[in-house]
């Protein structure tokens, strides 16, 4: 949203903007419905909705959509489109065993645990995959966190790619843009590479992706088609990703 166009009070906090809507879905392939966008329950951010940052360089930490797929029976599927390149780009999550895992601050301190314990690399574009891990707490909004993989046990690697489509939302005013590219991450995990090898639905709230500092965070549909090409995905990304107004 832009805040000088809507003076909506719920949108503000303490004289700063708190940005909210545009529209937002959720859903299985083509059914869906909207919801709305979430709100930061602690620390500076508190009130602000994701995803929080001054006017022009909020778009830096957008994720603007999340597509999984777990019907193939050998593999997992996913797209991210984000407005970010590996330098600001967290690790991507999965919770498949049950198992638990740590998140430390930047000192290497413990902070709390958290449910995902396989992790796979996005930050480098290595795509490597690692169970046991230990998570990296989000820079600036910590309850959106794990955000990196820090440490664990490597047990294969994913088939991804992080691709620069470069700066396609033209329709946004410029003082929201500040330039800012889209990006696509779309990956592949062998389910013989995970513990366990899981078979099955693998369901959405097992996925977890936010930005390196946590300033957005979104629910993740799933779809029910197998992945496809980059330049295909463009078509389906535009259909599901939030619409800002």
């Amino acid at each position: 949203m832009d805040p000088k166009r809507d003076a909506e009070t719920a949108r503000w906090h303490d004289g700063k903007e708190a940005y909210a809507t545009g529209v937002h879905i959720i859903g299985t392939g083509s059914n869906y419905v909207t919801y709305s966008e979430a709100r930061v329950q602690s620390g500076s951010y508190y009130g602000w909705a994701f995803p929080t940052g001054s006017l022009k360089n909020v778009e830096i930490y957008d994720q603007e959509a999340m597509y999984v797929n777990d019907t193939d029976p050998t593999h997992l599927y996913f797209a991210i489109v984000l407005s970010c390149d590996g330098t600001y780009s967290g690790d991507l999550g999965l919770d498949i065993t049950g198992n638990n895992a740590s998140i430390v601050d930047k000192d290497g301190n413990f902070v709390r645990i958290t449910p995902f314990e396989f992790g796979v690399k996005l930050s480098d574009g290595s795509g490597d995959l690692y169970d046991d891990s230990e998570w990296t707490e989000c820079t600036d909004v910590s309850e959106s966190s794990p955000a990196r993989i820090k440490d664990g046990t490597k047990v294969g690697t994913a088939t991804i790619a992080y691709v620069d489509k470069g700066e396609i939302e033209t329709w946004l005013p410029d003082d929201c843009v500040n330039g800012r590219n889209t990006y696509i991450i779309e990956g592949e995990i062998l389910r013989s590479d995970i513990t366990g090898n899981p078979v099955g639905d693998v369901s959405f709230s097992k996925w977890h992706y936010t930005v390196l500092c946590g300033n957005d965070q979104i629910p993740i549909p799933e779809f029910g088609v197998i992945a496809v090409p980059i330049i295909a995905l463009l078509g389906l990304v535009f259909f599901m990703r939030r619409k800002k107004s």
